[in-house]
C-alpha cells in the first residue's frame, strides 16, 4: 500500500479528528472543495486501508494501557504483605513479586533512623513507605476508555460522517448545495435535523414526525 503525501496528511487529520472535510482542508484542499474532496478520499481504498492499518496500531497500544489499567483499578496492600497477630502491617516484597504485582507500586521511600542510647548504643530503625497507584483514578479512566470505543465513526459510514458534519458546523447549506445540488442539501440538512435556510436568508424548520 503506498500514499502519496497528500492523502497519508488526510488520513492522519481524520483519525485525529474524525471529521473528513476539516482533514481535507489540513491536506491542502481549498475550504470551498474539502466537503467533496473529503468524501472522495474516504472512499479511495488506499486510504481506507492506511486508516484502518492505523486503528489496529493505535487499539493494540490500548489494549496494553487497558490491561495496566485493570491491573492499577485491582490492585491492594493486600497484595504487598499481611497483617500479623499484633494487628501491624508487615511488607512482603517476595509476594508482591510472587503476584506479579511490583509495577503496581508508584513511589517507594526507604528511611533510616539512627538513635544513641547512652554513650554508645545506638540503634537503626529502617521504615520502607510504598504509594500504589490509584485504583479510583484507574476505573474513571477505564471508563473513558471504554466510552472512546463506544462513540467511535465507521470509516465506512460516509452517510453518517456527513450528518455529523452538517451537526458540528463543519459543512454549511451553501456550500453543500453548490457542490451537489439543492435538493441533496435540503434532504441531508432534514436528515440530520438541522433547519433548512429559507430563500430570505432566515431558517426555516426542519419537517417533524
Amino acid at each position: 500500500m503506498a500514499l502519496n503525501y497528500r492523502k497519508q496528511i488526510f488520513a492522519e487529520a481524520w483519525l485525529r479528528s474524525k471529521n473528513q472535510t476539516a482533514a481535507a482542508v489540513e491536506a491542502g484542499y481549498s475550504a470551498r472543495s474539502a466537503y467533496n474532496q473529503g468524501y472522495r478520499l474516504m472512499k479511495d481504498d488506499d486510504v481506507q486501508e492506511y486508516i484502518r492499518a492505523r486503528m489496529e496500531e493505535n487499539r493494540a497500544g490500548a489494549d496494553e494501557v487497558l490491561m495496566r489499567l485493570v491491573d492499577r483499578a485491582n490492585g491492594s496492600m493486600a497484595m504487598f504483605g499481611d497483617v500479623d497477630k499484633s494487628g501491624d502491617f508487615k511488607l512482603d516484597f517476595g509476594k508482591a513479586q510472587q503476584l506479579g504485582a511490583l509495577h503496581l507500586i508508584k513511589k517507594m521511600r526507604r528511611m533510616t533512623e539512627r538513635r544513641t542510647i547512652g554513650e554508645e548504643d545506638e540503634i537503626e530503625r529502617t521504615t520502607i513507605e510504598i504509594e500504589l497507584y490509584d485504583a479510583q483514578q484507574a476505573d474513571t479512566l477505564l471508563g473513558r476508555y471504554n466510552k472512546m470505543f463506544t462513540d467511535k465513526i465507521e470509516v465506512t459510514d460516509p452517510q453518517m460522517a456527513l450528518l455529523a458534519d452538517i451537526r458540528s458546523g463543519a459543512v454549511d447549506y451553501e456550500s453543500l448545495a453548490h457542490e451537489f445540488g439543492e435538493s441533496f442539501a435540503r434532504t441531508a440538512f432534514e436528515d440530520a435535523g438541522i433547519p433548512v435556510p429559507a430563500e430570505d436568508g432566515a431558517s426555516a424548520p426542519a419537517d417533524e414526525d
